[in-house]
């Protein structure tokens, strides 16, 4: 009988003196690793020796005495080098996220190890994270919340590991899921930086562009910026959302958008973490808006002490506007009346059309002015500052600097 070869024979893919371990398949499952008896020299042997009319009479090489051991070493070695049949490989997941490598321990046992994490799904868990829910990380993503709760299920079950738990009628992360969100925040920052990179190669603006902006600049100023955009760059995908400024320029420094379109009063900065850059897009001034018939109604000026023991229509509590209003009446000596409150500009300015009281709205997106309303400017003239806020690391992406330049170039026709 001729001899066996020795288990350690081969010095590029050692064999191990026991049994091979357990392979980890698609989810981290245990089962018995997969050998590929049809690709063994064995095999190949007895076809031969069928397809002749029966054994040969030479002696057996020794590539046809491999034991299993070696049968499975053989079948690894095929499938790392490309040459098994995509047939017999084990089957792996769909994902080109997913990575897949093969090798083996450092005991010279054969086994696979699998790394599953997809980048949306992180994307899903970092947006979470952030904005404290499900559902305003899917508003935030452009997702339902069922798609979101999805995304991260899955990711559960690609770590083995419980990343939301319910608290109330609410859910919070876990310290694991709050560190992968953490991990995932710097990866999305890598991400954006290629993006960022290939863009700038090309030099011309593609890819997707998240925008935000309060009401006044949606309305008044970013329709000229995104149809200019939209012509003048077909591959640049730029979408809007309206935002709160006191919430926009922190969701740009969250990734969660990639610009913002937000103002400060002259009295009043605005606040902004690191890592961004501004541009200042230019000053929007108020007015006082008065309905005819009114006292003030024929006044050419108004000054502040003039605003006294007046009915006002404005902005709720809360906002930007009212919190102006309310400390500029306060430093004249007045404690504001502020009979009706409406988010809406088109509101107020129906509002005081009605003879209920006055108001002091912006020129920026407010529109011609009905029958019955003025116009009487305020001095000092309370201005408000826009500004365009974007990353640090998007700065030379050409999607940012052209929306930019548009946003100055547009910007003299939307005031007056």
């Amino acid at each position: 009988m001729p001899a066996r070869i020795p288990m350690n024979s081969s010095p590029n893919f050692p064999t191990p003196s026991t049994s091979p371990t357990p392979m980890i398949h698609r989810h981290f499952t245990w089962g018995r690793p997969t050998r590929n008896t049809a690709g063994t020299a064995a095999a190949r042997k007895r076809r031969a020796q069928k397809s002749s009319g029966g054994n040969r009479s030479s002696p057996a090489s020794m590539t046809t005495k491999l034991t299993p051991h070696r049968a499975a070493t053989d079948t690894a070695r095929r499938m790392w080098s490309g040459r098994m049949n995509r047939s017999s490989r084990p089957r792996l997941c769909s994902t080109s996220a997913r990575f897949f490598m093969m090798g083996f321990s450092s005991t010279q046992q054969w086994g696979v190890v699998a790394v599953m994490l997809d980048l949306s799904r992180l994307r899903a868990l970092h947006a979470v994270s952030v904005h404290g829910s499900v559902s305003a990380a899917a508003v935030a993503l452009g997702y339902t919340p069922s798609a979101v709760s999805q995304a991260i299920t899955k990711l559960e079950r690609e770590t083995r590991t419980t990343l939301l738990e319910r608290r109330g009628r609410g859910v919070a992360l876990t310290d694991a899921a709050t560190r992968l969100a953490e991990t995932a925040g710097q990866l999305l920052t890598l991400v954006e930086r290629a993006e960022t990179d290939l863009e700038e190669q090309r030099g011309l603006p593609t890819g997707r562009l998240l925008v935000g902006a309060f009401a006044s600049a949606a309305r008044g100023l970013l329709p000229g910026v995104l149809a200019a955009l939209r012509r003048e760059h077909p591959a640049l995908d730029a979408r809007l959302s309206e935002v709160d400024p006191h919430l926009s320029v922190d969701l740009v420094a969250q990734g969660v958008l990639d610009l913002a379109v937000t103002f400060e009063w002259d009295t009043i900065p605005l606040p902004a973490p690191g890592g961004l850059r501004r541009a200042r897009i230019g000053d929007d001034l108020c007015d006082v808006l008065v309905p005819e018939g009114h006292p003030l109604a024929g006044r050419e000026r108004l000054a502040h002490h003039d605003l006294a023991h007046q009915r006002w229509v404005g902005q709720p509590p809360g906002t930007v506007c009212h919190g102006w209003l309310v400390g500029a009446l306060r430093a004249a000596g007045s404690e504001p009346d502020l009979a009706y409150q409406a988010a809406e500009n088109h509101t107020q300015v129906a509002l005081v059309a009605a003879g209920l009281g006055i108001a002091l709205l912006p020129r920026l997106g407010r529109g011609p002015l009905p029958e019955g309303v003025r116009a009487v400017p305020l001095d000092p003239v309370p201005v408000r500052r826009l500004f365009a806020y974007w990353r640090t690391g998007t700065a030379r992406r050409p999607a940012v600097t052209e929306t930019v330049r548009l946003l100055h170039e547009q910007w003299p026709d939307r005031t007056f």
